[in-house]
């Protein structure tokens, strides 16, 4: 019951034991990979423009064979630029994600705290309080 009560009045007593510096510098590392996400979702949203403006306004029209060739080839090489960029994009914000967590847990190491409970508590947190992906 003590734990309950504990747990009710402070819900991060692992992030208590913290400093405050390093919860600002773990909070900081965190909006900057939450706020990279938001590229993520421009991006579906740009792909599914780019397909939808294909099939609405060339993809069903009548053209000659070598100019339809023309237009396929030219929407792949488009594609294929998008999702490369893309991948970069992902990669850069999978970094990101890794980094966050890496600092997590060599702050825990630190304070002799389990890695695992504190990334877990401090994913509850950062939930609660900034919203974003969190750290899975």
């Amino acid at each position: 019951m003590s734990l309950e009560h504990d747990r009710q009045n402070n819900p991060w007593p692992l992030l208590e034991r913290l400093s405050k510096n390093e919860i600002t510098d773990l909070v900081q590392a965190y909006l900057q990979y939450a706020s990279s996400m938001k590229h993520i979702y421009w991006s579906m949203l740009v792909f599914m423009v780019l397909v939808l403006g294909y099939n609405l306004f060339l993809g069903g029209n009548g053209h000659g064979y070598a100019e339809a060739r023309e237009i396929q080839n030219t929407f792949a090489t488009v594609l294929i630029i998008f999702l490369l960029g893309f991948l970069v994009v992902a990669a850069n914000i999978i970094g990101q994600s890794i980094t966050v967590r890496k600092e997590v847990g060599k702050t825990a190491a630190k304070h002799h705290l389990d890695k695992e409970a504190v990334r877990k508590e401090f994913h509850g947190f950062v939930k609660a309080t900034l919203g974003g992906p969190g750290l899975k």
